[in-house]
């Protein structure tokens, strides 16, 4: 009896575990998606500018919302077409979205759903329709380089050549801009919220020489891209320096005082005398600068412009950016000019101090400048650093209010590091302006990547000895 209890207790206690794991076997409940819900704003069926905010939640009775996803038809109202986009995933719970607007009206549908963490989504989404009135795409201009300009270009950087400079902006009729992109040659835009850039050589489709073309887009607030932009076609050209010398005459004849008998014709051969020029321009019979891969053939450029101007300055100050480019790439300039520094600030009052930035102050190293009265008798430089005296040829100013003497000079009154002084102001001993005396009155300045040259007052005016002894003075320092 006592083996049949045991055995029965035993059965017994066997039957109990197995209902017991089958309780624990029973099958687990089946995941329920997440739903999704939309802000009530913006309101349904509304119409509003392009650039919308859209908010939305989520939740997951039986776990917890992952990310969501989101997607944008819009329907073309009045071409009957439309553009459905992907889904797009994120983890945010809101979204500014420029939907595509390129009708008068457009109707745009928003669709939103969460995703849990059993990777499953919300088969029903969050959806808001509502519409957009048209958008444009923003214009942009390219102010420089302008079609067809010439510019020197070098295989890489230097202290002074950093590159082409561009120079642009741009409008949007229904925005603002957010960014700019330049494109060169074709090549992806590179963007920037700047409106100027430096393209270097780096930049340039090869070979460096020859024509490259510049385009400039810009994507406003709504995300929208110019769809052509602005652009413009430029030369460059590699500089040889296989020749030495080249004179460029700016000087007026016709600004001569009417009772002088000095022509074009001896002011273009006293300048051959002095510099023995490779090759000559006249500026004012061809009315424009040389091409620059005539100018880029030479190491030195002599620029005199010795007529006394009254009503308007000397060209220099419009080809300024044409010799800025030839001194930054290695060229070598000599200036000689009547009112020359005072052509660069020609409405102002002297002295004048020129700022950093400015073609004076940077090229010629010249920060302030006075010019001495019309009545002024400069006769001559007195010659300083090993540069010789010179004295002014009375023959050639014989009449009122010169009286042999040169009057409106320019005085240098400051001047920047690595420079020379060459020649200072030298009068007549009865002088009624003794305080010009000393002044200096040409200068040289010697840098990384150019030398510069000037004078204050007309070189032709001088005694031609001694106008010869000092471009040999200049040439002898300014090519070593």
């Amino acid at each position: 009896m006592s083996v049949c209890f045991r055995n029965i207790g035993t059965i017994c206690l066997l039957y109990l575990v197995a209902a017991g794991c089958d309780s624990n076997l029973s099958p687990a409940n089946e995941n329920e998606p997440p739903n999704t819900s939309l802000a009530n704003i913006p309101l349904e069926s509304d119409t509003l500018f392009a650039l919308v905010t859209m908010h939305w939640n989520g939740g997951d009775a039986d776990g917890f919302v992952s990310a969501y996803q989101y997607r944008v038809t819009s329907t073309y109202l009045f071409r009957l077409d439309s553009l459905v986009q992907d889904w797009i995933t994120t983890t945010e719970t809101s979204v500014t979205l420029s939907f595509s607007s390129v009708d008068p009206l457009n109707r745009q549908r928003f669709e939103v759903r969460a995703l849990d963490n059993h990777g499953v989504h919300d088969p029903t989404p969050a959806v808001r329709t509502f519409y957009t009135t048209q958008t444009f795409a923003p214009l942009t201009t390219l102010h420089a380089p302008v079609e067809g300009q010439e510019f020197f270009v070098l295989e890489s950087v230097t202290d002074w050549w950093q590159g082409i400079q561009l120079i642009f902006n741009g409008s949007d009729e229904d925005g603002h801009i957010e960014e700019y992109g330049y494109s060169i040659d074709g090549q992806p835009p590179v963007w920037t919220q700047d409106t100027t850039a430096v393209v270097g050589p780096e930049a340039l489709a090869a070979p460096l020489e020859g024509r490259h073309t510049i385009q400039i887009i810009a994507r406003d607030n709504t995300d929208l891209v110019s769809t052509e932009g602005s652009r413009a076609a430029i030369h460059l050209i590699r500089p040889r320096f296989d020749r030495n010398l080249f004179v460029l005459d700016e000087t007026n004849e016709e600004n001569f005082n009417v009772r002088t008998n000095q022509t074009d014709e001896d002011v273009d051969r006293f300048y051959a005398d002095l510099f023995r020029p490779d090759a000559s321009w006249d500026y004012l019979e061809n009315e424009r600068m040389p091409p620059l891969n005539e100018l880029g053939r030479y190491k030195l450029l002599v620029w005199h412009a010795d007529d006394r101007p009254t009503s308007r300055p000397h060209a220099l100050t419009v080809e300024e950016p044409v010799i800025r480019d030839y001194l930054n790439v290695g060229g070598n300039i000599v200036i000689s000019g009547w009112r020359i520094l005072k052509s660069f600030a020609w409405q102002e009052n002297f002295p004048q101090t020129f700022q950093e930035g400015s073609f004076v102050n940077d090229y010629m190293q010249i920060g302030t400048v006075d010019e001495t009265a019309l009545l002024a008798d400069f006769t001559g430089g007195i010659g300083i650093n090993g540069f010789p005296d010179v004295s002014v040829d009375a023959s050639k100013l014989d009449y009122f209010p010169n009286a042999g003497a040169i009057n409106n000079v320019n005085i240098i009154q400051q001047r920047g590091g690595f420079t020379e002084l060459m020649l200072s102001y030298d009068t007549s001993p009865d002088t009624n302006y003794p305080q010009y005396r000393g002044g200096a009155v040409g200068l040289i300045y010697f840098g990384t990547s150019f030398n510069a040259a000037v004078l204050g007052f007309p070189l032709f005016f001088l005694d031609s000895t001694d106008a010869r002894l000092l471009a040999d003075a200049i040439l002898n320092r300014i090519a070593n």
